[in-house]
């Protein structure tokens, strides 16, 4: 086995869309206050805008040092669409995972806390986007109702790939971040949303820094990341 890190600079062709996962989760904080209040039968202007910010901060992967940060397994997820557009799906999904810690920072300009990107009314171009508030009309349970997610515009982050070099190379790996970043994209309503272009910085980190930063196991294995697990909102 040999593994390598590639690092890359994802910039966004246009913007990027998010909602984390965790509200699907009954027991999650977020859920049980959303949930406390739209099943309150009288619900006033109140009560909607602060199930729009719950809905708000629940979407964001909020990091509680980087602030909003990127997955790495929606990165890799990514990936390995823009390799199955060459039928190299397979060989993408074994060789390819995040390189440790497994999430990185996503860079913008503007406030990086849960609240003053929820409060921030700067005007976008983007419809149905304000701020960092993008508002969607989406069927749940048979009803149309409107859904908050968070919006980036102008976005990039710097992330690392740990690749197996004995079964793919660190062309085949751009190859398909570049697939990725024009026919795939990232998180949410893609590839409406999403769309990236892709700077290779290093094709192995670890020669260029002098260590290695990938967690390896005793079998000499990447040790697998759930990234959204190392995730906690605000």
């Amino acid at each position: 086995m040999s593994w390598k890190i590639a690092r890359y600079e994802l910039t966004g062709d246009c913007p990027l869309i998010v909602k984390a996962p965790q509200m699907a989760d009954r027991l999650n904080s977020y859920a049980k206050e959303l949930s406390a209040i739209s099943s309150k039968k009288n619900k006033v202007d109140a009560d909607y805008l602060e199930m729009s910010r719950i809905e708000f901060a629940g979407g964001i992967y909020m990091h509680p040092e980087l602030g909003p940060v990127l997955p790495g397994d929606n990165i890799v997820a990514s990936m390995i669409g823009g390799a199955k557009k060459n039928k190299e799906g397979k060989i993408a999904q074994s060789a390819v995972f995040p390189a440790d810690p497994g999430y990185f920072a996503l860079q913008y300009d503007g406030p990086r806390t849960i609240q003053e990107m929820f409060e921030d009314d700067t005007p976008r171009t983007t419809p149905g986007a304000e701020g960092f508030r993008y508002t969607v009309s989406v069927v749940r349970n048979r009803n149309r109702i409107i859904s908050t997610r968070g919006i980036f515009h102008d976005w990039s982050a710097i992330v690392d790939l740990a690749y197996e070099s004995s079964i793919v190379t660190v062309k085949q790996v751009t190859r398909w971040l570049e697939k990725a970043g024009t026919l795939v994209g990232l998180c949410e309503r893609r590839p409406t949303f999403g769309r990236f272009s892709v700077r290779v910085i290093s094709e192995n980190v670890a020669n260029v820094e002098g260590e290695d930063n990938i967690a390896i196991d005793e079998a000499g294995e990447p040790k697998k990341r759930r990234s959204k697990s190392l995730l906690k909102a605000e």
